[in-house]
């Protein structure tokens, strides 16, 4: 995946998860990423807007990786910590279309 001419896009979680990423920022999420991946280059991180704290931190994680930032409402409206398929879809058309 790393020498991949597609585009590769991260979508964040919309809260912490539980487990082995429990506590992870998404900026801590992304530069973990790199750690593992250092070869990595995104072209696209995806986040919610009510998950995002500081926004121009994370868009500069996300540069470190060669990616644009994308800050959109994706969550769902019954207030469960799940991406709303729909929104999701259009943000994705939002970005994945341009050309």
């Amino acid at each position: 995946m790393v020498h991949s001419h597609a585009r590769k896009v991260v979508t964040l979680n919309l809260e912490p998860q539980r487990g082995e990423t429990e506590g992870f920022s998404p900026e801590t999420h992304l530069e973990v990423l790199a750690s593992h991946a250092p070869a990595l280059k995104l072209d696209m991180v995806l986040a919610d807007e009510g998950s995002v704290v500081d926004r121009e931190q994370l868009r500069s994680v996300a540069a470190s990786l060669g990616a644009d930032l994308v800050v959109a409402d994706l969550a769902a409206d019954d207030g469960t910590p799940r991406h709303d398929p729909i929104k999701l879809a259009d943000a994705y058309a939002g970005f994945l279309l341009e050309e």
